[in-house]
């Protein structure tokens, strides 16, 4: 159970960190503006993406997006969902946790530098 949680929020990381670095070498940004902007706002994009979930998890966004079940139901019937059998709830759970654990991961450095320059 542990490998899941692990395997997931490693490959959420990794995602991420790629992101932020494309993003610093896209716009020629030093570690400075990368810890300030990139990195903060990967881990608000990780907390929406956890919140969307828990919204799907209780099935309060309503019948405008059922193309995203459908997509969710050919996904399961492909056998996508390799790394944990589970399906429904469990593997709904998971990812948000996962997500919610990305998110700090980005957040917290962004929240030290921070205060490194408030202290300043």
């Amino acid at each position: 159970m542990k490998k899941i949680y692990v395997f997931k929020i490693s490959i959420r990381v990794i995602i991420g960190l790629v992101i932020c670095i494309f993003f610093a070498w896209i716009n020629h940004l030093d570690i400075s503006s990368l810890l300030e902007y990139g990195i903060s706002i990967i881990g608000f994009a990780f907390f929406l993406i956890a919140y969307f979930g828990y919204l799907n998890s209780n099935q309060m966004t309503g019948e405008r997006i059922s193309h995203i079940n459908f997509a969710n139901n050919i996904t399961q019937k492909v056998g996508w969902d390799l790394v944990d059998n589970s399906t429904g709830e469990h593997s709904n759970k998971v990812d948000i946790i996962s997500n919610i654990v990305a998110g700090i991961i980005f957040i917290i450095p962004s929240f030290i530098y921070a205060l490194m320059n408030i202290l300043k």
